[in-house]
């Protein structure tokens, strides 16, 4: 953890500082701003505000060539994404359970080297080339995996995903604007 000087207050030097490190002091900055509660839904589009604002400078940045402001961007939307995802926690959202979810379901996007691999990334690209996407595969030798992706390098679904669902995690939420 940070303390209010700046000084790292873990037991290493700053680079033993690591995620999990940050996102505690991000968690301790919101608590000590009084950003951590949601009252309303307007907290929560304020919150989203805020990730938007630092994407939007964050890409600014980019087009100018400014590496130190993009880096510095990445951190800022981290910090605002993490307070985003401390105010659903405190409404009982299990956030954790959700972002294991999320990370399992992403796995699920690539097709595994098996009997079945040619069977899925053929029906897979029947399926977007009807749907005129254009779909580039690739194959991961570290993971014996392939890769869907497009043309802008997004990762495709392969034939057969099934998409997240998050509801065991979110509780009922009823929140006034």
């Amino acid at each position: 953890m940070i303390n209010s000087k700046g000084d790292n207050m873990g037991t290493g030097t700053i680079y033993d500082y690591n995620f999990q490190d940050f996102a505690e002091d991000c968690f301790a900055f919101n608590e000590i701003a009084d950003k951590d509660t949601v009252r309303t839904k307007q907290d929560l589009r304020n919150q989203l505000n805020l990730i938007k604002e630092e994407l939007n400078e964050t890409i600014a940045s980019l087009e100018k060539d400014d590496y130190v402001d993009v880096a510095d961007g990445f951190c800022d939307i981290m910090v605002t994404t993490l307070g985003l995802g401390q105010q659903l926690s405190n409404l009982k959202v299990d956030i954790y359970g959700a972002m294991q979810s999320t990370a399992i379901n992403n796995h699920s996007k690539f097709v595994y080297y098996d009997d079945d691999a040619d069977f899925t990334i053929k029906k897979s690209l029947e399926k977007y080339r009807s749907d005129d996407i254009t779909i580039l595969v690739e194959f991961n030798t570290d993971y014996n995996s392939f890769i869907l992706k497009d043309i802008n390098n997004k990762i495709r679904k392969p034939y057969g995903f099934i998409s997240n669902n998050l509801d065991r995690f979110v509780p009922e939420i009823k929140l006034e604007d």
